[in-house]
């Protein structure tokens, strides 16, 4: 057993390492046992070429990097931020048109092939397009999407007056682009449904209006019952699709009174296009 011991030890370096000041003075030196193969090993060496190579790629890399969030800020107007908020307010109106109107353009134009389009087709895609809109839009603008909508968030306090007439103003152009791209897609249908159905029976605007404004009314109620956390607590992420819910509902309910003209921007942006654009005989 001893002759063992001893020729663990003529194997292994003892190093003495000195008791710390903070250790009481009752412990001996530490034993640090280091194998003598490992000590035999010279010190490896990290190998740089390697990264001295990648370090021009790297630093391209970087600078490209910087040039793309440049860019992007440039792009996004961050440094102009009522400058971007109407812009996308623009664009995300647009988006709801050829959502929303595509869904109607899709029912009646499609009415030589019965599977396509129904009328749950035309709430479902409503709702949807206003639920698609909000989440696109996110923080870049608040997505009103509806001068009428727009007009009751400036009697709450929750737009400034000065920015009212600019948010009505661009939500009707983005009905105009949207109306638009959608008249290019289904250009060909629009006309053979115009030379094939009359416009219908006139009637007066005034029973009309009377409908218009009180939907328009239970739409702005239910998006404003929604967004408010006095009474029940939800999630700020169930906004979008709650909102959506409650244009289904006001679509699918009160669509056979006067159509679905909750949105003037969404109802004269198309026919602004139409008289603008089309020549009947």
């Amino acid at each position: 057993m001893a002759l063992s011991i001893y020729k663990v030890e003529a194997d292994m370096i003892q190093l003495q390492c000195h008791v710390p000041a903070c250790l009481p003075s009752r412990h001996t030196p530490w034993l640090v046992y280091v194998p003598a193969a490992i000590k035999s090993q010279p010190p490896r060496r990290l190998d740089t070429s390697a990264t001295t190579s990648m370090a021009p790629l790297q630093d391209l890399h970087d600078r490209y990097r910087s040039f793309i969030h440049r860019t992007a800020d440039k792009i996004r107007l961050t440094e102009h931020r009522v400058i971007s908020q109407l812009i996308a307010e623009t664009l995300c109106t647009a988006l709801l048109i050829l959502y929303a109107d595509g869904a109607v353009a899709q029912k009646f134009l499609g009415l030589q092939l019965g599977y396509v389009g129904q009328f749950l087709s035309l709430s479902v895609g409503s709702g949807a397009a206003v639920c698609t809109c909000v989440l696109v839009a996110g923080k870049a603008c608040p997505a009103l999407l509806n001068p009428a909508f727009a007009t009751a968030n400036a009697l709450v306090g929750r737009l400034r007056w000065s920015l009212l007439p600019a948010y009505i103003l661009l939500e009707f152009v983005g009905a105009y682009l949207g109306a638009g791209l959608l008249l290019a897609v289904y250009n060909t249908k629009i006309i053979e449904y115009a030379n094939t159905f009359e416009n219908g029976q006139y009637l007066t605007n005034t029973t009309g209006g009377i409908f218009v404004a009180v939907t328009t009314a239970l739409l702005v109620f239910g998006i404003y019952g929604i967004t408010e956390d006095r009474l029940v607590k939800k999630s700020p992420h169930c906004f979008p699709a709650f909102v959506g819910l409650v244009v289904f509902l006001v679509v699918g309910t009160y669509m056979a009174n006067a159509s679905s003209c909750l949105n003037p921007a969404r109802d004269f942006g198309p026919r602004l296009l139409i008289f603008t654009t089309c020549k009947s005989n």
